[in-house]
C-alpha cells in the first residue's frame, strides 16, 4: 500500500506511514503510486555529524502533483530525488533527471569507476 499523503510505499499491515507518520487504513486498496522510495540508514563520519541520519531515495514514475499554504507544484515523472533526513525533517535534497540518476547508479555499481570528467568528456570539452 502507498501513504495517501506522501505517496512512499508501506508494508500492507502497517498502521501509520514510516516516512511522515500518517495514519494508514486498513485493508487498504494498492495502488501503484506516483513514486517508489526507499531508505538508507546512514553512518557517523565526523564528531560533527548528527546521529542517526536517513537517505531517501525516491524515484518518480509520473508526475505528481503537491499542494501546500503556499501554492501547488507539479513534480515531473522521471526523476529521482535524493534527500538526507534527520529525525522527522529533511536537511537537504535534490533531484536528478532520470539519465543521471541511471548514471549514478552505474557508477555506484562499478567495481573500477573512472574518474570524472571521463577523458572522453574533457576532449569533447576541449574541441
Amino acid at each position: 500500500m502507498f501513504c495517501p499523503r506522501c505517496g512512499v510505499g508501506a508494508p500492507e499491515e502497517s498502521r501509520f506511514c514510516a516516512s511522515c507518520g500518517a495514519p494508514l487504513r486498513a485493508g487498504a486498496e494498492r495502488s501503484g503510486g506516483p513514486k517508489i522510495t526507499r531508505l538508507y540508514l546512514g553512518i557517523q563520519t565526523s564528531d560533527g555529524d548528527p546521529p542517526g541520519p536517513v537517505l531517501r531515495v525516491s524515484r518518480y514514475l509520473e508526475d505528481h502533483e503537491f499542494s501546500a499554504p503556499e501554492g501547488t507544484i507539479t513534480v515531473p515523472g522521471d526523476h529521482a530525488r535524493i534527500s538526507i533526513w534527520h529525525i522527522d525533517r529533511p536537511v537537504a535534497a535534490i533531484s536528478l533527471t532520470g539519465s543521471d540518476a541511471d548514471e549514478l547508479g552505474r557508477f555506484l555499481s562499478d567495481p573500477e569507476p573512472s574518474a570524472w570528467p571521463r577523458e572522453e568528456a574533457e576532449r569533447d570539452l576541449s574541441t
